[in-house]
Order: C-alpha cells, then sequence, then structure tokens
C-alpha cells in the first residue's frame, strides 16, 4: 500500500489534469443521465455553468443527488481495463451568492479561457455547486482507495 499523503497528492493531480467531469444525474422519472460539463474546484465542490436547455442542469434541480466521474482518456491509458478513475457522490445547488459567483467565474477565465467572460451575461446559464461527498479512487489493479472527506483508506478484498 501506498502511503496516504502520496495518494492524496496523486488524487489532485489527476482532478488537476481533467478539464471537465462527466456527471451522472436522475430525472423526475427516476431515470439515468450521463452528460458532461467543463468545471473548476474550490474547497471540496466542483462548479459547473449549465445551460437551462441542458437535461442535466433541470434533472439537478429536481434531484440534488449527482454522481462526479474523472476518468483517464482512453489514448493515455495503458490498460483499457484499468483507466485510472475518481467518482463522487454529490448534491447539487444553483449558486445565488453573487460574491461567490464572480470568483467562481474568474477561476473559470483562468483555467478554460474568455469564453467564460460573457457565458454568465446569458440568461440561459446558471452556476452550479456540487459538493463532493465520498469518492472513490481506483489507479490499477489492487490500487483502490475509499474517500470520505480528508480520510482515504485502501480498499482490499479480504
Amino acid at each position: 500500500m501506498k502511503n496516504l499523503e502520496e495518494i492524496k497528492g496523486k488524487i489532485d493531480s489527476f482532478k488537476k489534469s481533467r478539464k471537465s467531469v462527466i456527471l451522472g444525474t436522475i430525472n423526475c422519472q427516476n431515470k439515468p443521465l450521463a452528460s458532461y460539463s467543463p468545471y473548476v474546484e474550490k474547497e471540496n465542490s466542483i462548479f459547473l455553468y449549465l445551460s437551462g436547455l441542458s437535461e442535466h442542469k433541470q434533472n439537478i434541480i429536481q434531484n440534488k443527488n449527482v454522481s462526479i466521474l474523472f476518468i483517464e482518456d482512453e489514448s493515455e491509458a495503458k490498460m483499457i481495463a484499468v483507466r485510472e478513475r475518481l467518482t463522487y457522490d454529490g448534491f447539487g445547488e444553483l449558486v445565488k451568492e453573487i460574491d461567490l459567483e464572480k470568483e467562481i467565474q474568474a477561476l473559470f477565465i483562468k483555467e478554460h479561457g474568455n469564453a467564460y467572460e460573457s457565458l454568465p451575461k446569458m440568461h440561459d446559464f446558471s452556476l452550479i455547486r456540487i459538493e463532493l461527498q465520498k469518492g472513490r479512487y481506483v489507479f490499477g489493479f489492487g490500487n483502490a482507495y475509499e474517500i470520505d472527506g480528508c480520510d482515504i483508506k485502501h480498499i482490499n478484498n479480504k
């Protein structure tokens, strides 16, 4: 088993290497939807700008339970069956605090470019916060870890 500080570092590095997340949401008929969105992270939350026309925004408004997946690109994987991946359960909500929205918009511009200068002015887009809960990080056979806040535990088969 690796040092847990080393694992925390790997998790942070892996998240920073991804520009978007895959979202798992549920609609009002309890049907799942997989989608994706560019994101930024601040204080154990993922932030997304989502269009009012998108199914995943409507799903988050109706059902706050969200699953987030960061996954290694297939072209980067040494073996397709063991792609590095990080999943979290989370709760989604609309961001209504103007100061926070300005701060997050600045992060979007820094990380994703100037297109995010005008996006918030479009009345169709809203800033969504996904508060991260428990997670799981996998980076190869036998290398699986449960994440609960600051606690990281190796998962074994015993």
